[in-house]
């Protein structure tokens, strides 16, 4: 998809401009899985344009589709990326509920990658709230996880969470 090539040269204004003619068009030929998708990109694009109310809503939307559609993954992914947004909005706590709602979605599905970036996020927030233990626990789990995995990449990542950490 030619939003996902304009996401990874981080051209946030080509991206936009490709899901403006995707919804369009996905809502032309009354395509909703496609609209519920771009609807993603959306909410992804406007949290790094740190739109984030825009963020929230094209998120709700494409979230809302999928469970209509019964498709676990994309609201396992939906939940993830709304904790991203709340996560930037400072709404930690809104952050953590939806970690935990697309923890238990891709804890289903047996998605172990999902599940440390999910727990990496959730820890960040509860450092951020200044709740060390509890930051601590996720990222221990994260780490765990991906030691299990052997990905030394997600391993390295989470240590540098640990570096300076203080009870």
């Amino acid at each position: 998809m030619l939003v996902e090539i304009a996401l990874h040269k981080r051209d946030l204004v080509e991206a936009e401009a490709y899901c403006e003619e995707a919804i369009e068009l996905s809502r032309k030929i009354q395509n909703r899985s496609e609209e519920a998708a771009t609807l993603y990109y959306f909410a992804n694009i406007h949290r790094k344009q740190d739109r984030l109310d825009e963020a929230i809503s094209a998120a709700n939307q494409s979230l809302d589709y999928f469970q209509q559609m019964g498709n676990l993954r994309y609201q396992g992914i939906l939940q993830l990326e709304l904790a991203r947004i709340y996560r930037y909005s400072e709404n930690y706590k809104l952050a953590m509920a939806a970690c935990e709602k697309s923890a238990r979605i891709f804890n289903d599905l047996g998605d172990n990658i999902a599940l440390v970036q999910i727990l990496i996020l959730w820890g960040d927030c509860y450092q951020l709230l200044e709740e060390m233990e509890n930051a601590l626990q996720k990222w221990n789990a994260a780490k765990d996880l991906a030691i299990y995995l052997s990905n030394s990449t997600l391993v390295q990542m989470i240590k540098s969470r640990f570096e300076g950490t203080v009870l």
